[in-house]
């Protein structure tokens, strides 16, 4: 077997992108392939909230982000074909054959992100291309593990919680068993036309809706600042919007459905509505000011302020005629508060990276909480030992064991795409040589560095008798292998687990450092073979199919612990 040349791989990938960018368009006018594109996406993920295709609940997160990425390759080709831009009236009713070529797109999107993942990590030299005279195997050249590519998966080990997406997937399959401002939702519905579902949106029905939805876990600092206010502002903006979302998901689908109007009112799906209209809805809610709102609308509005736009942060597509295309499945499965740090650091870098310190900040206070309650801890402390000064992001001592954790910790914004990744990576492992470096610079004089760290602490041992370990700890990325034996990488998440525990802090080393709490192969995760065809040639690629929860990957950290 033999490695291709760069050249070789060029080609294939300008064959894929030829192939993909060929595939027809829904319309040959943009407003109209874009209204049946978005409707299409929206009932595909509609079949699958709603269970009207089969589907192992373990996949449907992962089919959720493939349309994602599906969407944005999509949107990608409509703006290199050039479509016609000229305004017309959107349409009324799916046109049967533009619906096909819309579901036909997707479903070409959804292949060939594969292929850009691939390719992603060929140009990027994580990987190689070798030949065997039939077809082509990737082969990754870095150190990759797949147990850290199933914890991206299942969440960081992060306890699941119920948010709005839960409720939506319980209450769009359980009519009649749902809450009673449902029932009055669905009341509210008429048939329109012969396949259209009409609602009158009700503001009071809205907040009742709200109170009955769980808040999700915030993860903005109180004093971050966005161009349409603080966290606060962006909470209530944000759950207004999902709110608004879910409201018209639960009329159209259950009001379709009591009313047995064929192809589930999917021409209704996509909420299309007035600009001015939505800043009102949203108003009544969110309850801060049109002026706030309609800045938060901009920036959501595809296309705003970046010449890459991503539909997984700028849910909401303008019309000619000032309307607004809010696909509104997609949007509440979308990490809003993820999506809008995202964004904002990529529209405006310099006023993002002014107070990034924020959030490790907040990582560091969380992280010194849950280590106080058993350890002597300090946090971003200057030592100085001869001509050499360090900064430690946490260090924790247990007098009863002798033991010193140096910990670097690194907050991060969940990636997205394969580029993303990369410097997630390449920042992990600059992580890991800062607290090796800080780890020997701790050996030198143990004794010292615990008496300014703990003046309460009066050290009568001998240097020899500390231990002294080191790790990186992620919030917002799962990590890699560390590539410093003894340095483990975990997520604050697994650390959590641990710290609450095990009774010594070399314990919590120890369990961290053997890399167990990774997800198992047979058990949650399991390896595969993908095949992918490009013309006449077969690439194959490792990959990772998931066959466990969330839910069951934390309750193996809790059994394991329990041992």
């Amino acid at each position: 077997m033999s490695t291709v040349s760069k050249d070789t791989y060029k080609h294939l990938e300008e064959y894929a992108d030829s192939d993909f960018y060929e595939v027809e368009s829904p319309h040959p006018n943009w407003h109209i392939a874009l209204w049946h594109l978005l409707t299409a996406a929206e009932d595909q993920l509609r079949m699958l909230f709603s269970r009207m295709v089969p589907i192992d609940p373990v996949d449907i997160d992962a089919n959720v982000d493939e349309m994602k990425y599906a969407l944005r390759h999509c949107l990608s080709s409509f703006f290199l074909k050039a479509l016609e831009q000229t305004s017309v009236p959107l349409p009324r009713n799916t046109i049967p054959e533009c619906y096909i070529k819309a579901t036909d797109l997707i479903k070409a999107g959804r292949d060939y992100n594969k292929l850009h993942r691939m390719f992603s990590s060929l140009h990027s030299q994580k990987s190689l291309l070798e030949n065997n005279n039939e077809d082509y195997t990737v082969k990754y050249v870095y150190n990759l593990d797949p147990r850290y590519t199933a914890l991206e998966v299942l969440k960081h080990s992060k306890p699941p919680e119920p948010d709005i997406t839960t409720f939506a997937y319980l209450w769009l399959i359980n009519y009649p068993d749902v809450p009673f401002v449902l029932h009055e939702i669905v009341k509210s519905t008429s048939r329109k036309e012969t396949y259209r579902i009409h609602y009158k949106y009700n503001a009071n029905r809205a907040v009742r809706l709200a109170n009955e939805l769980p808040q999700r876990e915030r993860l903005i600092p109180d004093v971050f600042e966005f161009p349409w206010g603080n966290e606060l502002d962006t909470q209530a903006l944000i759950n207004s919007l999902h709110v608004r979302c879910l409201y018209h998901i639960l009329a159209v689908h259950l009001g379709a459905v009591q009313k047995n109007i064929q192809g589930g009112g999917d021409s209704s799906l996509l909420l299309v509505l007035p600009k001015k209209m939505l800043i009102r809805e949203l108003e009544y809610l969110a309850n801060i000011g049109r002026d706030k709102i309609k800045v938060f609308i901009d920036h959501l509005t595809f296309g705003n302020y970046t010449k890459t736009p991503d539909p997984a942060l700028q849910p909401l597509f303008r019309t000619h005629s000032g309307k607004v295309m809010l696909p509104c499945l997609h949007t509440i499965t979308c990490n809003t508060q993820r999506s809008l740090l995202s964004l904002f650091a990529r529209v405006s870098p310099k006023k993002f990276d002014r107070q990034s310190s924020c959030f490790e900040k907040t990582m560091i206070s969380k992280t010194v909480e849950v280590f106080k309650e058993k350890y002597l801890v300090t946090s971003n402390k200057h030592f100085t030992i001869g001509d050499k000064t360090e900064e430690i992001d946490i260090l924790v001592a247990d007098i009863e064991t002798m033991s010193l954790l140096v910990i670097e910790l690194r907050w991060m914004i969940q990636p997205g795409d394969p580029r993303e990744v990369d410097n997630k990576i390449n920042d992990s492992h600059k992580k890991v040589l800062q607290v090796k470096r800080k780890q020997d610079f701790v050996k030198q004089d143990v004794s010292s560095i615990v008496k300014i760290a703990f003046p309460e602490f009066h050290d009568q041992q001998s240097k020899s008798q500390w231990k002294v370990n080191a790790m990186v700890v992620l919030d917002g990325f799962a990590g890699h292998p560390s590539g410093i034996k003894k340095i483990p990488i975990t997520t604050i998440d697994i650390l959590f687990h641990g710290v609450r525990k095990l009774k010594t802090l070399s314990a919590l080393y120890h369990w961290l450092e053997s890399l167990v709490w990774l997800p198992q192969e047979g058990t949650h995760f399991e390896l595969v073979t993908d095949v992918h065809t490009i013309r006449s040639e077969k690439i194959k690629r490792p990959g990772v199919t998931i066959n466990s929860t969330p839910s069951q990957y934390c309750q193996y950290i809790e059994n394991i612990l329990n041992e």
